[in-house]
């Protein structure tokens, strides 16, 4: 028996391609073959297809891109034994059972009891004394808040302040009065214009001396003949 009939189907096509120096991009473009799915079909893994049913389809796109005999092909993986490929070691990284090594590992971390053995850390952001700690820390919280802003006690001293505020009354500005000359009367006349003046107006003390004349009252600026300034 020679080499060629001990090789399997996978070796065949392998070789047929190699021969027609076909690279496997140009597989997987023309043939629309992935490159895993054509690795396997070299290799004889039909284990690494969805299902069984979709390697024939696969064959036939193989022998059609390279011209070989499909009929012939089906054939051989009808007649050849399926081939049992040990998974790969790299692919995925192999997850232990046994959980004695991870027992082990947490225990090297936990400190040491007085007892030997092994006892997790007082406060975790998880353990007891952590989760009571910060609910005593949150409920002092809210006391200190509510004594300082919600008690009753707060609400009177709060009280007191604003009626201490509102009972302050602060005194009007004071008008600033018109000090009024030594000797001046109420009422200043013209002789001129036999006009008199009330303190205040704008010519109250525009009139000349020489034409000047006192009253004592409007009553008797009148009497004396003389008429309210308009200024």
């Amino acid at each position: 028996m020679n080499g060629r009939e001990k090789e399997t189907l996978g070796a065949y096509l392998r070789r047929e391609r190699e021969v027609r120096r076909v690279e496997k991009e140009l597989m997987f473009k023309e043939a629309k073959i992935a490159f895993p799915l054509l690795t396997a079909l070299e290799e004889d893994n039909w284990d690494a297809f969805p299902s069984r049913k979709e390697i024939p389809a696969y064959l036939k796109r193989y022998c059609r891109f390279l011209l070989l005999d499909e009929e012939a092909v089906l054939r051989r993986y009808a007649l050849q034994p399926p081939k049992r490929v040990p998974p790969v070691a790299d692919t995925a990284p192999a997850v232990a059972d046994d959980a004695a090594p991870r027992e082990a590992a947490i225990a090297d971390i936990l400190p040491t009891t007085d007892f030997g053995r092994k006892k997790p850390p007082m406060f975790t952001c998880c353990s007891p004394a952590f989760t009571w700690a910060f609910l005593v820390a949150m409920v002092i919280a809210f006391l200190g808040l509510y004594l300082n802003f919600f008690h009753p006690l707060y609400e009177q001293d709060a009280a007191e302040k604003i009626s201490r505020a509102e009972s302050v009354v602060v005194p009007p500005p004071a008008t600033p009065a018109v000090p009024a000359a030594a000797g001046r009367a109420k009422i200043v006349g013209d002789r001129e214009t036999k006009r008199y003046h009330l303190p205040g107006m704008r010519e109250y003390d525009l009139v000349a001396i020489e034409t000047r004349v006192e009253f004592d009252s409007e009553d008797a600026a009148v009497k004396a003949g003389y008429r309210k300034s308009s200024q």
